[in-house]
């Protein structure tokens, strides 16, 4: 199905993805559950210490992880995460908003905005195994430091 575009260009929905004038790749919500995502890398942020009363600090580790995907256009979808270390279980958290060249569109081929994009966009991370991948490349990449 082809459809013009409200950025000026005409563009095929449905099973092939271009990139939209604004730089978006328009999917709907079942469309980005069925791409198919690869880890490209992921890293720990720069260390900041959290002074409290007393002199002692809290340190709190924070990384980034971004993925892309197999088949051109690429989409590319990233997001940072924070290590609890407070809890019982230590364990990898998402933190913040998804970032993405995706743009998700409804049924009618409609955007539904920035703001539920990434909403969406982050409940299709947190139901993924990405924490394994992201310990197992932590761990690796910053195994001599």
């Amino acid at each position: 199905m082809y459809s013009k575009g409200k950025y000026g260009m005409k563009q095929m929905i449905g099973e092939n993805r271009v990139i939209s004038q604004d730089g978006y790749i328009r999917l709907t919500p079942e469309a980005m559950v069925d791409v198919q995502l690869k880890h490209m890398i992921s890293g720990l942020d720069q260390e900041e210490n959290e002074s409290r009363n007393g002199g002692t600090s809290r340190t709190r580790i924070t990384g980034y992880t971004e993925w892309v995907s197999n088949d051109i256009p690429y989409i590319s979808l990233g997001w940072d995460w924070e290590l609890d270390v407070i809890s019982e279980r230590l364990g990898y958290v998402r933190t913040g908003e998804a970032r993405s060249n995706i743009m998700m569109i409804n049924s009618h081929y409609i955007d539904i905005g920035r703001r539920d994009t990434r909403e969406i966009l982050g409940s299709i991370i947190d139901v993924t195994d990405w924490k394994i991948v992201v310990h197992q490349y932590v761990t690796e990449r910053y195994r001599y430091l």
